[in-house]
């Protein structure tokens, strides 16, 4: 049965490692000694899977500086358990914090991304009110636009924006007639020389402007109207003037039914009679007014009123 360390251990590295401390190992002493080891010993110690240090009691203070001096040293078991209850101190915390944006270079850090892109206070953006304001006004816009389009494009037509082919085919008709501009034609103010000088030409005189004022003005809508005359004939010959009667007065307002005057007629002579009309028998457009009496024919009257 074998019973060397390659052996025992299964490992060939191991074993190596094993013979090496064996031969660095002082008798006398019980340590290590560092100047004992050959070349590569101590990288043999870092290149072991699991290590435990237990103590360090029986390690030289040579033997563990040379050690820590191998270049390079990696620990292969240093698992999720080992790291338990470990945490970064607060002034680990605040130097990461601390950090300054000129050092935050690397590419795809979360660091380089908030360098490169929180470049702005917040509250140099826009607020949610000024948002809201936007969408209010996108959707005003969109509730104005055409539900569909022609070959992609908003039409302009009169007829699409009239939605009247009667419309577009009056405007179509007339645009003919746009045959100058606007400021070719003649000012309101030129309008009005031109007037005073047909005016003057054909006669018409300041003097006979104030005779025309003079006269006098039709029948007014809802205003009473004195002495208003008529004539009443015979029913004989439908010419001679009827005397004496007594006259029924009636009107219809605008195409209603007849009804009173306000007032009755009175005789003047010859024939002819008269009525003082109150603002009531004159509120319509549009008067008819009906005199009746016996031995007379009826006369019947329309008079247009002005507002």
């Amino acid at each position: 049965m074998d019973a060397n360390a390659s052996a025992v251990s299964g490992d060939v590295t191991a074993a190596d490692t094993l013979e090496l401390f064996a031969e660095a190992l002082d008798q006398s002493t019980g340590q290590l000694d560092a100047g004992s080891f050959a070349a590569g010993a101590f990288d043999a110690v870092w290149a072991v899977a699991a290590r435990t240090l237990t103590s360090f009691g029986t390690l030289t203070t040579d033997t563990a500086t040379a050690v820590w001096a191998v270049g390079t040293r990696t620990l292969t078991a240093f698992d999720a358990s080992f790291k338990t209850g470990y945490a970064l101190s607060s002034a680990g915390v605040q130097a990461i914090w601390d950090a300054l944006t000129s050092a935050l270079t690397t590419v795809g850090s979360v660091g380089k991304l908030l360098v490169d892109n929180v470049n702005a206070t917040i509250s140099s953006r826009a607020a949610q009110t000024t948002a809201d304001a936007i969408e209010t006004d996108t959707q005003d816009i969109q509730s104005r636009l055409p539900a569909t389009l022609s070959s992609g494009r908003i039409r302009a037509d009169a007829e699409a924006i009239s939605a009247s082919t009667t419309a577009a085919d009056a405007v179509e008709a007339n645009i003919a007639n746009l045959d100058a501009a606007v400021s070719s034609r003649a000012t309101p103010a030129q309008v009005n020389t031109e007037a005073d000088t047909a005016l003057a030409d054909a006669g018409v005189t300041t003097i006979r402007l104030a005779k025309l004022d003079g006269l006098p003005e039709g029948i007014k809508k809802n205003t009473a109207l004195a002495d208003f005359e008529f004539f009443m004939a015979q029913t004989a010959d439908h010419v001679t003037g009827a005397t004496g009667l007594t006259v029924t007065a009636q009107r219809s307002i605008d195409g209603g039914a007849f009804a009173g005057c306000t007032n009755s007629p009175t005789e003047l002579s010859g024939g002819f009679y008269v009525i003082d009309l109150s603002a009531a028998d004159l509120n319509g457009t549009v008067i008819t007014l009906l005199f009746t009496a016996a031995t007379a024919d009826a006369t019947g009257i329309t008079i247009k009123t002005t507002p």
